[in-house]
């Protein structure tokens, strides 16, 4: 479902509202509520705040062709006690040197220990395709994502949120 987010770098209000309204579109076709989406994610104990952040940009090809400012969910959780909890990073759909990883994934900082690297990699492997985004703090864990898909779709976002808390 690449339509999801992936709007182009010279996209204007007007794009992304336009966007807004096919997103709105197939979610009411494919039956992915976003009234019963964020409900299960509360349900869950998911923290859950609209934002407004940088997003990736990709072009016609799916090639990235920046970051254009633009809304997004966020969807946050307690991050557990473990040997990576101090640590700050960050999972981002871009395209740089530093950091890069396969299917356009960048990780920050360009240090990430073993078993987290082995979490990463799970993570661009089952979010190849719509608009995901994962950082973490000393506190919490975030996913940055248009809110489709219903209770299934947040159950598969709440286990990437759990596995990388840990």
């Amino acid at each position: 479902m690449v339509w999801c987010q992936r709007l182009p770098a010279n996209a204007t209000e007007q794009g992304v509202r336009q966007q807004k309204i096919i997103m709105g579109f197939f979610s009411r076709i494919f039956g992915t509520d976003k009234q019963a989406t964020r409900g299960k994610a509360l349900e869950l104990g998911i923290v859950v705040e609209d934002v407004n952040r940088k997003l990736p940009s990709f072009g016609r090809y799916g090639s990235y062709k920046g970051t254009i400012n633009g809304s997004c969910v966020r969807y946050s959780i307690a991050r557990r006690n473990s040997a990576n909890s101090l640590l700050k990073w960050a999972l981002l759909q871009r395209t740089e040197d530093e950091g890069q990883l396969r299917n356009g994934w960048l990780h920050k900082p360009s240090e990430i220990p073993g078993d987290l690297m082995i979490k990463f990699e799970e993570i661009i492997t089952e979010f190849d395709e719509e608009y995901f985004e994962f950082e973490a703090t000393e506190t919490e864990v975030s996913v940055f994502w248009e809110e489709w898909g219903g209770p299934k779709q947040v159950q598969r976002v709440f286990s990437a949120l759990e596995k990388l808390a840990n």
